[in-house]
């Protein structure tokens, strides 16, 4: 019984950090901002097109407030991407209309 709770515990404490996995890029100062049907897409100096998120989803909203604070005050930013490895580090250089970030930190 007590072998099945650790191994429980094990297996559940995994996938919480599985599920908590991010890859945060570079920081970079913000050259475009677009508004494009419901998606918000943005540009950062000698990068390619980014998602941010889709209006009408509270995360985005909170998001968006962020990248136009920053893109005022001229201020870098740093984005994360959910996910490990490759696939998640190459969001942060390709160009990405379809994953959206998951956090953004405005710089000093």
């Amino acid at each position: 019984m007590i072998q099945k709770t650790i191994i429980s515990l094990f297996i559940m404490s995994s996938l919480a950090v599985t599920a908590s996995a991010r890859v945060d890029c570079l920081p970079g100062y913000i050259d475009q901002i677009q508004v494009q049907g419901n998606k918000v897409l943005f540009k950062l100096t000698n990068r390619n097109w980014a998602l941010l998120g889709t209006l009408g989803k509270k995360e985005t909203e909170a998001k968006y407030s962020a990248l136009l604070t920053a893109f005022k005050l001229d201020k870098s930013i740093t984005v994360g991407y959910k996910g490990q490895g490759n696939s998640a580090q190459s969001l942060c250089y390709r160009e990405n209309y379809s994953t959206p970030v998951v956090m953004i930190r405005i710089n000093r």
